[in-house]
């Protein structure tokens, strides 16, 4: 429908993933915490069925034993892989906020003294401050 804006759009998004480049360490560790966060809640829900049917059906005593011990352990690592994912894209996105913020004031550095006469002071501090 309008092809001009969905390529300025798709221009803009690709200059914002230029300046998370250098952090792509952070992102391929929040990435892998996604996925162990996704594979582990798709290993509890696996394990519905054989929970239910070991442990109150046939009252199986390995199970019995085993089972909560691997539930726990599932829980760990859905925690510790939430916290990286989450992590990992926080510090991304600061990261990136606080590398255009610089950008921004190095900019206003260079700029004359004419123009923040004629530029009101409120839009000038809110540009650096909010981005």
């Amino acid at each position: 429908m309008n092809e001009p804006a969905e390529r300025s759009g798709l221009a803009t998004y690709r200059r914002l993933l230029r300046h998370a480049r250098p952090y792509r360490v952070f992102v391929l560790l929040a990435m892998l915490g996604m996925a162990f966060d996704a594979a582990a809640a798709g290993l509890f829900a696996w394990l519905i069925q054989p929970m239910l049917d070991k442990l109150f059906v046939d009252r199986d005593p390995d199970s019995i034993y085993w089972m909560p011990m691997l539930l726990i352990g599932i829980f760990i690592l859905r925690g510790f892989a939430t916290y990286l994912g989450d992590y990992g894209m926080a510090r991304v996105g600061r990261s990136v906020v606080r590398d255009l913020r610089d950008l921004v004031f190095g900019h206003y550095q260079r700029l004359p003294a004419a123009w923040f006469g004629r530029e009101p002071t409120g839009q000038v501090i809110a540009r650096v401050i909010y981005g």
